[in-house]
């Protein structure tokens, strides 16, 4: 029966945007130049934000590294730059684009994560 009531709730789960209404070129990014101005992003409107009012600039070729304690919004960061969590306010810009006017397969198509524990495949490849 739990398993039924968990199909239930994903059915009830709103689909994200998919398209967007500005198209960079097919080499977008270029620079790799990421700012974020101002954004708030909350997990749930009854939830304190987990990013709030943040702002920065990262410039083209510069090696970023994120820290902090638990819950301080290293993943927040990924999650509104991958648009996998909707920002309240704010916009966060990749080489002068908005990130929310850019359909999610070209934002999501052209980013790489590189994870603090990369998962390695136990057993060979053939």
């Amino acid at each position: 029966m739990i398993s039924v009531e968990r199909v239930v709730e994903y059915v009830g789960i709103p689909q994200e945007e998919l398209q967007g209404s500005e198209s960079p070129d097919r080499s977008w990014p270029t620079e790799g130049k990421i700012e974020f101005e101002h954004v708030t992003l909350r997990y749930k409107a009854d939830l304190p934000p987990a990013l709030n009012e943040i702002s920065f600039h990262i410039e083209s070729g510069m090696q970023v590294g994120i820290i902090g304690r638990t819950g301080a919004g290293k993943s927040s960061i990924l999650n509104a730059l991958f648009r996998l969590t909707p920002i309240c306010n704010g916009r966060i810009l990749v080489d002068g684009f908005d990130v929310a006017k850019v359909a999610v397969r070209d934002l999501r198509g052209h980013f790489a994560v590189v994870p603090q524990s990369p998962f390695l495949f136990d057993g060979s490849l053939r």
